[in-house]
C-alpha cells in the first residue's frame, strides 16, 4: 500500500488551516497518519503504509495543523537569501505538545 501526501496551504489564514486540520481528521479518520505529540519520530514504510501524510511549514501552522505534520518544509540555512526558517528539534517537540494540548 502507497502512502500519500497532502501538502497543506500555508498560506492559509488562521481559521482556513483550523477548517483543512478538521476536514483532514474528519474525512480521512484512521488513514491520516498522526505523528506522536512529543515530536518527530523516524517514519517507517509499516507506520505509514497506506497512510495520509501531512507536510507544511511548522512555523505557520495553527496548533491543530500542527499536530497533524509529519513532514516539516524548512528552509536549510544558506540555501536561500533571507537564513533559515528550520525548526530545532526542542521548538518542533514544544510546538507538537502545546498542539495537543489545545487539542
Amino acid at each position: 500500500q502507497l502512502s500519500r501526501l497532502f501538502a497543506a496551504g500555508n498560506g492559509c489564514g488562521p481559521e482556513a488551516q483550523r477548517e483543512i486540520a478538521r476536514s483532514l481528521r474528519g474525512i480521512l479518520g484512521e488513514r491520516l497518519f498522526v505523528p506522536p505529540p512529543d515530536g518527530p519520530s523516524e517514519l517507517t514504510f509499516e507506520a505509514v503504509a497506506g497512510r495520509v501524510l501531512v507536510r507544511d511549514k511548522p512555523s505557520r501552522c495553527v496548533p491543530e495543523l500542527l499536530a497533524l505534520v509529519s513532514i516539516a518544509n524548512v528552509r536549510i540555512a544558506g540555501t536561500q537569501k533571507g537564513g533559515s526558517s528550520r525548526v530545532p528539534e526542542d521548538g518542533w517537540r514544544k510546538a507538537r505538545l502545546a498542539a495537543a494540548a489545545a487539542a
